[in-house]
């Protein structure tokens, strides 16, 4: 049997979320429970742990090629089965690692847990990518295993979270681990749980890391806070449960992330375009036409709703901030949105936002923002 460790675990639970695979990625959370545990040995068993780079990994999708760039990581049990090489690294597995730490997905491969993942992790990972990391399984989103080999969507949504912050604290309290423990608990302690998306994650972030790491110093929001709308204002608003992607209560203001990615390709406009003016019998006869044609009216569709959602919070007394993906790669547009957040909080509750505004303004504080942005989104920020 392999056991998958670090990077490479990471691509399988990535391609089984992607894929919506029948595995139980929520094993690992329950060794933070009081009850009796077992230990690696007992869930091992008598099986062989395997060190080589024979592993079939084809029922999950594609997970990336192994190599230099990309060495495959195995768990081993004794020093002396430790093997180092471009294309394949190993580390050892403690032996009174809970049972739970491994999750056992096929007769010949297992892998560590979410949790003991991040662990393993955080000795390779810068902390604020290791903290992405976290929020991504602790979240709802599970991006592509391998990005650059996809072919059709790159990210799935709705999933099922897999670890929760309670539970790697735990791991973290009770695991031994060889290095990157500064780096975990920096993570621990900016991490949130809840993002529904990549971008919600990084919206939070910049908006609750301190103002010397380049955040803005506002308190962590609560995300996907779920709104329950009262009897007495039901005729008056179009649905009974609203989800607000960042919310913070004292302010009564949400972030709302507001996707962009479709203008962003000329291909995409020209589509539209040409659809908006084809005739009726142009349309039936190209079907290229026929799918844009589909494409737009789901936008419209999507536009609709989006504004009426915005009404309808604004009803509830909420105030909605959009920020869109051209904002989250734009320190100066971010600092508009910061601006406005504060001034909200400010009338709201009362808390003067002079002293906000002055550290995150600060010479200081405005490098480390550049820094930081360039670490969550390099390939738009230096274009805008």
């Amino acid at each position: 049997m392999h056991v998958a460790v670090g990077k490479t675990a990471l691509q399988i639970i990535r391609a089984i979320r992607h894929h919506d695979l029948a595995v139980d990625l929520q094993a690992g959370a329950h060794a933070a429970c009081d009850a009796p545990r077992r230990t690696l040995a007992d869930a091992l068993g008598t099986r062989k742990i395997e060190v080589n780079s024979h592993i079939d990994l084809h029922r999950f999708g594609s997970v990336g090629t192994f190599g230099p760039g990309n060495p495959l990581a195995l768990g081993v049990l004794t020093q002396n089965q430790r093997q180092h090489r471009s294309s394949l690294m190993t580390r050892i597995l403690v032996k009174d690692l809970p049972g739970e730490a491994i999750i056992i997905v096929s007769p010949t491969l297992a892998i560590a847990c979410p949790e003991l993942c991040v662990m393993q992790l955080a000795s390779e990972l810068d902390p604020l990518k290791l903290t992405l990391v976290i929020m991504e399984l602790c979240g709802t989103y599970a991006p592509h295993p391998s990005p650059a080999d996809a072919l059709g969507p790159t990210c799935h949504y709705d999933a099922e979270p897999v670890m929760s912050l309670e539970s790697l604290a735990w791991y973290a309290a009770h695991v031994r681990i060889r290095g990157g423990r500064k780096a975990l608990t920096w993570a621990l302690d900016r991490a949130m749980e809840g993002a529904a998306s990549a971008a919600e994650a990084r919206m939070a972030l910049i908006m609750s890391l301190p103002a010397e790491e380049g955040g803005y110093g506002f308190d962590k929001p609560t995300l996907n806070h779920r709104i329950d709308v009262p009897d007495s204002a039901h005729k008056d608003v179009g649905k009974d449960t609203y989800y607000l992607d960042a919310f913070w209560p004292a302010a009564m203001a949400d972030l709302e992330c507001e996707s962009t990615e479709f203008h962003l390709s000329p291909e995409a406009t020209l589509a539209l375009a040409r659809v908006r003016d084809a005739s009726a019998d142009e349309i039936s006869e190209f079907p290229s036409l026929q799918q844009a044609q589909q494409w737009r009216r789901s936008l419209i569709t999507k536009a609709d709703a989006d504004r009426r959602r915005l009404r309808d919070l604004q009803y509830l007394g909420i105030l909605v901030i959009p920020v869109t993906s051209f904002d989250l790669a734009s320190p100066s547009r971010m600092d508009q949105v910061a601006a406005a957040l504060a001034r909200r909080q400010a009338a709201m509750a009362g808390t003067p936002c002079d002293d906000l505004r002055e550290a995150w303004e600060a010479p200081s504080s405005a490098s480390a923002r550049i820094d930081l942005f360039d670490k969550l989104a390099p390939k738009y920020h230096r274009a805008t």
